[in-house]
């Protein structure tokens, strides 16, 4: 670029015109230094001698002159400002001094007496001022690209009207006012405590300005100190020119912060943060600790109880250095704990190195533990000077800190809490610990202090194993390396400060282990890859009268299928299967059937796993283990989901790919959706596909074998009639208006009372239950709507031609000649006509007609009456019509039950899953007919669906072709959708 651009663009900027080009500066580089060169103000009357006086600046500067030195004799008029490629972001005081980070001296006396006026006049007006009042007094003057200064563009005006514009807002965020809010109240409530008269109000705005503490450094007092040596270095050291010892304008020191690029040369790298202070806490953390600690040491109760007895100057004087040394940022003192660190490392050892004997932490190390605190504690006595009354004063603030924690479910302040307990030597009481647990066990396993390596893989859960993307055998890959890699790197490196899991094993050495600190410890050992270990731990605990639940066992379980110990999995599988306490969902056998299918161990050729047969598995391989396995599943659980289905899918096809039988089974993505298969298989082809099955025939299109109906057991239908009475005694309780005990005995003898009438009551037996409430009301949600018993008389008709004997059953108050109806206008009262009344009589006169007693739910009664033997009236008779009959009856149970209620209210919420689905499964009936007007209906014509055909639960029935054919319900497929899976009797290589 030449001289006369260069000065061209300078001259444009002193006459208040913008020089052709994006930025208002321009930024000349030198050998040592850059700066910009403005001209703030300037008569017409000194063009020329200023376009001198450039021309001059240009060569010196060229040259690596000092521009400043070469100047200051001159009397320049020039504001020379180091700007480094900024865009006019300094800082201008009252005074005069220009401020980059740092305050320097003015270059004023460089000047002549007008330049020195009028610049001391503009720089008492804001940026914008300043702009406004150019633009007023050049009306004409134009910012837009305007080489020749005629003023001719448009964006003058355009941004003259904008800075012109008065009372302009500002905008002000939804968090700078939540700021405001909070702030606020924190000073009302300051005042208020202030207006008590306690002189400990202000304690903690007495310690903010005097942070120091003896020993030691505050963080703020630290970074206070910091900035002002920072600032103190700029103002005296350096020599600039221009007299006063004043730092030269154009020094590119790099206490001056870099605002940005210039566009002629790369600007200096930035300055180096200074070190971090290897004993302070984690900034976050801390000023989450910080934050809730201080409202607890503001809280009234905790100073009142802190300083019983005690007048206001003793209080703050004691309170002083306790608080002090809460919200003091770093360390004071190291602590060495030898038995934690002990405890910590056998925890980690290697499982088959761990006996149960060094699991008891509590008889082993326990006293040794206690008395490396109260050492800890004398030395934390003598070095920060406080008393013993002082400590337990801190010890009380950590109490009550794990349950504002716990309260605001806060894990990570707990991080720096548990820092200062064990510098201070605290043993916290049992309840606090169990506090603690609470806490830590929320917050997640990320918990840790100071040093964060890369965290290792954690094992998968059930759930992520089945959306996860990786196979079985990928993981165990993983695995390996990274314990291949660990133990290369060596352990002695790895100083991280798991606090959850420091916190259950101080829990353990101080008192008797509990559920949450057990499962807190067998987490930490899964997490390094000891799933023996830990299955010893839990053994322990069991031993010692501990209740084992499923959240302890599963990252065992989940872990040995990972590294792909079949045997170790399938025996802890078996006991999580006989311990009562555990409740296994449909997932975890998933996880369990697909390891094995994965590792091929449902094979022909499959070598056998070891210990199988003690476990009481007839065979330790192959197809019969796989069917014993299902066997018990589907004595568990009923359905499984679609990712567990294609978790199945893709497992079989892995340990079947070599084989000839897995020929059609190809991995699929975890996510991809799985598309009905409805073509006849080989037979000796390994199945493993969706399927829907026909609804009428109940017949598998794949493997052609034939789902059936499971109904109730005998014993199953005793623990269905006995939930009945449990749910109808809790029911009358929940809505007594009275005595609720006595109501709850009243609701089950009468419903006693009842099964016994059917028991007893000679005649017909009853084959058909009738809802009469839910028939009654059916379609009548309009404005005649109503009770209607043209309905019941109805749908009885119709059971009656086909050959069953019905038994209404309805509410209490329906049995009047008038009651309040819920349909159309809410709480009108329905007065029975002459027809109904008679219908009502006929069918009581008949025996088909029974009312629950009055406040009792009538729920309860139809659905005992459709499980109750009629032991008399039936007379040893099997009421239960088979297929193809010659009465031409439906086939199915009986009693069925006709009603249109989906049962999802629930009351039901007590019966067992299994036996609620196979009662619903073969004795409901749902029918549909037209809305009765009275006694009159247009179409006279009713249809009846029947019960299910075939069970929704896992089933097995036998493949013409051999083996037998599993078919799995899942829970988001279409209702006659399942999931078969049939591994041929012989599976043999291809070749």
């Amino acid at each position: 670029m030449s001289n006369s651009i260069l000065l061209r663009r300078l001259h444009l900027v002193r006459v208040g015109r913008s020089p052709p080009m994006a930025s208002r500066s321009i930024s000349i580089p030198t050998t040592t230094q850059s700066c910009t060169v403005r001209a703030l103000s300037s008569s017409s009357d000194d063009k020329s001698r200023m376009a001198r006086d450039n021309a001059a600046v240009l060569r010196a500067m060229r040259k690596g002159e000092d521009v400043a030195s070469n100047h200051a004799s001159t009397g320049d008029r020039v504001d020379y400002r180091y700007r480094a490629g900024g865009d006019g972001d300094s800082n201008v005081s009252d005074d005069g001094v220009v401020v980059h980070g740092a305050r320097i001296k003015s270059p004023l006396d460089l000047w002549g007496p007008s330049a020195v006026k009028a610049e001391q006049r503009q720089q008492k007006l804001s940026r914008s001022d300043i702009l406004g009042k150019v633009l007023q007094e050049r009306p004409n003057t134009s910012f837009s690209n305007d080489s020749n200064g005629d003023g001719g563009g448009r964006s003058g005006r355009r941004m003259s009207s904008r800075h012109n514009t008065k009372n302009t807002k500002k905008f002000v965020s939804f968090f700078d006012e939540v700021d405001e809010l909070m702030e606020k109240r924190r000073l009302e409530k300051r005042k208020m405590r202030k207006a008590t008269g306690t002189s400990l109000a202000s304690l903690l705005d007495t310690l903010d300005k005097y942070p120091n503490l003896e020993g030691g450094s505050d963080r703020s007092s630290e970074a206070s100190s910091t900035g002002a040596s920072g600032i103190a270095k700029n103002s005296s050291s350096g020599s600039g020119s221009g007299g006063g010892g004043s730092k030269s304008v154009f020094s590119t020191d790099e206490d001056f912060p870099v605002r940005g690029r210039s566009i002629f040369e790369d600007i200096a790298p930035p300055p180096q943060p200074p070190p971090d202070n290897p004993n302070a806490y984690d900034e976050e953390l801390f000023e989450q600790y910080e934050a809730m600690m201080r409202d607890e040491l503001e809280n009234p109760h905790f100073v009142g109880k802190a300083t019983k007895k005690m007048e206001e100057e003793e209080k703050e004087e004691f309170l002083r250095p306790v608080y002090k040394w809460l919200l003091k940022h770093e360390r004071t003192m190291p602590y060495d704990l030898p038995s934690l660190k002990e405890a910590i490392s056998a925890s980690g050892a290697c499982g088959n190195a761990v006996n149960e004997g060094e699991l008891d932490l509590k008889e082993i190390m326990g006293n040794d533990f206690r008395s490396e605190m109260d050492k800890q504690r004398q030395a934390f006595l003598e070095e920060t000077g406080l008393t013993s009354e002082q400590h337990d004063i801190a010890a009380m603030a950590m109490f009550r800190f794990a349950s504002w924690c716990a309260k605001r479910a806060r894990a990570a302040p707990v991080e720096v809490a548990w820092e200062k307990v064990k510098e201070a030597g605290i043993v916290l009481p049992s309840d606090t610990m169990s506090t603690l647990l609470y806490v830590v066990s929320t917050g997640g396993s990320s918990l840790s202090s100071f040093v964060r390596p890369k965290r290792r893989r954690q094992p998968l859960s059930s759930i992520d194993s089945l959306f996860s993307g990786r196979r079985t055998r990928d993981l165990v890959e993983e695995r390996a390396e990274e314990e291949e890699s660990a133990g290369a790197q060596g352990k002695d490196g790895d100083n991280t400060v798991n606090v959850a899991e420091e916190v259950a094993i101080c829990h353990d050495l101080l008192y008797e282990p509990t559920e949450n600190s057990t499962s807190l410890r067998v987490k930490n050992m899964i997490a390094k890859g000891d799933a023996r270990g830990a299955e010893k731990l839990l053994q322990k605990f069991a031993s010692d009268g501990g209740t084992m639940r499923l959240r302890q066992h599963l990252p065992i379980l989940s872990l040995y299928c990972e590294q792909g110990d079949v045997s170790s999995a399938l025996n802890l599988f078996k006991r999580m299967r006989n311990t009562p306490t555990v409740h296994l969902e449909p997932e975890h056998y998933v996880l369990l059937i697909s390891a094995l299918a994965e590792f091929g161990c449902f094979r022909d050729t499959a070598e056998p796993i070891e210990g199988a047969v003690e476990l009481g598995y007839s065979s330790p391989y192959g197809l019969a283990l796989f069917d014993e396995l299902v066997t018990e599943m589907a004595e568990d659980v009923l359905e499984i989901s679609s990712a567990s289905a294609r978790k199945l899918y893709n497992s079989l096809a892995i340990g079947f790919k070599d084989e000839h039988v897995g020929r059609n089974l190809e991995e699929m993505h975890t996510l991809a959706g799985m598309l009905p298969m409805n073509e006849a298989a080989e037979d000796d082809e390994l199945v493993a596909n969706r399927i829907s099955v026909d609804h009428k025939t109940a017949i598998c299109p794949r493997t052609k074998a034939t789902l059936r109906l499971v109904m109730l057991e005998d014993d199953q239908r005793k623990q269905l009639i006995h939930s009945l009475h449990q749910l109808a005694k809790s029911e009358a309780k929940k809505f007594s208006r009275g005595d609720k005990k006595a109501d709850g005995i009243r609701a089950a003898e009468e419903l006693s009372r009842f099964a016994e009438y059917l028991d007893t009551r000679t005649g017909k037996p009853f084959t058909a239950i009738v809802d009469g409430a839910n028939i009654a009301y059916y379609m009548q949600n309009f404005d005649q709507g109503r009770f209607n018993y043209h309905q019941i008389q109805f749908v009885v008709d119709a059971l009656i031609k086909m050959k069953e004997y019905p038994l209404v059953i309805i509410p209490f108050k329906y049995g009047f000649d008038s009651f309040t109806v819920t349909t159309g206008v809410v709480g009108e009262m329905q007065k029975l006509a002459d027809k109904e009344r008679a219908i009502r009589d006929s069918l009581m006169e008949k025996g088909m007609l029974y009312r629950v007693p009055p406040r009792l739910l009538d729920d309860y009664y139809w659905m005992m009456a459709s499980v109750s033997d009629q032991m008399v009236s039936r007379n040893g008779i099997d009421l239960d019509v088979a297929p193809q009959n010659e009465d031409g009856r439906w086939p199915g149970t009986r009693p069925m039950l006709v009603s249109n209620d989906q049962m999802r209210d629930h009351k039901l919420e007590l019966l067992e899953p299994r036996l609620f689905r196979r009662w619903y499964s073969s004795h409901i009936v749902n029918y549909n007919f037209t809305a009765f007007v009275g006694d009159e209906c247009i179409d006279r014509e009713i249809g009846f669906s029947t019960p299910d055909f075939f069970s929704r639960e896992i089933q097995g029935n036998p493949a013409p072709s051999g083996g037998t054919a599993w078919h799995f319900p899942v829970s988001d497929w279409d209702l006659d959708d399942r999931f078969v899976i049939r591994i041929p009797p012989r599976s043999t290589d291809a070749n």
